[in-house]
């Protein structure tokens, strides 16, 4: 006979953990001491509006921490890539509220065995207690308020106002003659903007940020921009402000604004600079007639004043545009090259037609004469020309200026004997001249862009 088959061995199998939000907190008070038996709320807010779901709940040990714990992101449905939190902490006598995103990647696809721990790098390290001010009245029923957080709860009153649906600045686009360029704010695309809140009896504070990404199923294109034009690309986003109200607690409510979602819509706002220009620094690139290019940033720029709220405080926004962002930029067949500038690594490329900036120069104030001693020093402002060489004093000692100006460069002191000038790479600071001529002419060359300025007259 021969011998059984063996029965095969099942696979091991390993546990697969739900996806989740987790982040450690410490909670202190306003003069820095950890706040022991402080309870903590985890509050998870939906897309398109503002009333979150408490998700998670804990209370800090003897060293004023605690971990929460969003157990049940798995089941949560949305479009974007970014979910919204904020976390309560409360103690007899002071609340702190904080707001951040975490971005997890899929949507509503998401793998159940993905785990995110930690939270976005906007979670605070720690939480400070705003400790109650001023007199409360106590409630008909129940504890005092103010004595014991066990029964203290915030529960969402209603909207104070909005939504509000406002223009707000979340990117740039530059051009320069003969090019155009194309801001895309594409699917997911998203922008962390501040949230504001102001706990009983005090004023508006900044209090974290949340992000709200383009949901609208399709991406947001301005119109393309030429003619060395730049300016900010403003949206329409909804921004609401919220009451809590706090039911034996050490506030009775506190009030938030914020925004709640991304409506599309395009606007040019204010004028961008540095379009058009000429090359001020080594971060370039040059290009052919005809060229063009599409440049994507998984972050952008920050704007510290992007929109003004009806109660009148304004909100820092900065664009977390998940690689859906993009610049388009076609050059035509205008210049022999053309020329970017990027120095900050950002999507505001910058762009011209002209290399580098014209050579000039003032003596005393003036660019075409001046009147001076015979022995003595004038003032010397420089600029343009190469930014990486220094630039050299070129004289004619002749009666008649010449038609234009020439030559390849000289020693100071040695071979220029009208002066002698400090070179500080720009030229700018102190000439003493030496008994010069009583008419001379004198201009700058660089010998990097071979560059010549403009000529000053000297009268002596």
């Amino acid at each position: 006979m021969g011998a059984n088959p063996s029965t095969p061995e099942a696979p091991p199998t390993s546990a697969v953990a739900p996806l989740q939000v987790a982040g450690s907190f410490t909670v202190v008070t306003a003069s820095g001491s950890v706040a022991a038996g402080a309870f903590l709320q985890l509050l998870r807010y939906p897309e398109g509006g503002a009333i979150p779901s408490v998700v998670g709940n804990a209370t800090t040990g003897s060293d004023g921490r605690a971990q929460l714990v969003d157990a049940t992101l798995g089941t949560f449905e949305h479009k974007s890539d970014f979910v919204n939190y904020a976390v309560r902490a409360m103690t007899s006598d002071g609340l702190a509220v904080y707001h951040w995103s975490d971005q997890i990647d899929g949507g509503t696809l998401v793998s159940p065995s993905n785990v995110l721990l930690g939270g976005s790098l906007q979670q605070p390290a720690s939480l400070t207690l705003h400790l109650q001010t001023g007199t409360q009245a106590s409630p008909a029923v129940g504890p005092t308020v103010g004595k014991d957080i066990e029964f203290c709860h915030y529960k969402y009153d209603g909207v104070v106002w909005g939504p509000s649906t406002l223009l707000t600045i979340m990117g740039e686009a530059h051009s320069t003659a003969d090019e155009t360029t194309t801001f895309i704010y594409g699917e997911n695309a998203g922008s962390s903007l501040e949230v504001q809140i102001q706990y009983s009896g005090q004023g508006w504070q900044l209090d974290g940020s949340n992000t709200v990404s383009n949901s609208l199923g399709y991406s947001v294109t301005w119109p393309g921009l030429s003619g060395g034009s730049a300016y900010q690309t403003e949206s329409d986003f909804s921004y609401q402000e919220n009451y809590y109200e706090g039911l034996y607690c050490p506030f009775s409510g506190y009030y938030e604004a914020l925004a709640t979602s991304f409506q599309g819509g395009t606007a040019w706002g204010a004028a961008a600079g540095g379009d058009n220009a000429c090359r001020t620094g080594s971060a370039w690139a040059s290009w052919l007639p005809g060229s063009s290019g599409s440049k994507q940033q998984s972050s952008g720029i920050t704007y510290s004043a992007a929109v003004t709220l009806p109660i009148g405080i304004t909100l820092t926004d900065t664009t977390s545009y998940s690689s859906n962002e993009q610049v388009n930029f076609q050059f035509g067949s205008g210049p022999a090259r053309f020329y970017t500038y990027n120095p900050s690594g950002w999507l505001n490329v910058q762009f011209s037609s002209t290399q580098y900036c014209p050579l000039e120069w003032t003596v005393n104030g003036s660019s075409t004469s001046v009147t001076t001693c015979s022995t003595c020093s004038v003032t010397v402002a420089a600029s343009g020309g190469s930014p990486n060489d220094p630039d050299y004093l070129l004289f004619s000692l002749t009666t008649t200026p010449p038609s234009n100006p020439t030559g390849t460069g000289c020693t100071p002191a040695s071979d220029c004997p009208p002066a002698d000038f400090e070179n500080n790479g720009d030229l700018s600071g102190q000439i003493t001249l030496h008994s010069p001529p009583s008419v001379f002419y004198a201009w700058l060359y660089d010998p990097e862009t071979q560059l010549y300025s403009n000529m000053i007259t000297f009268n002596t």
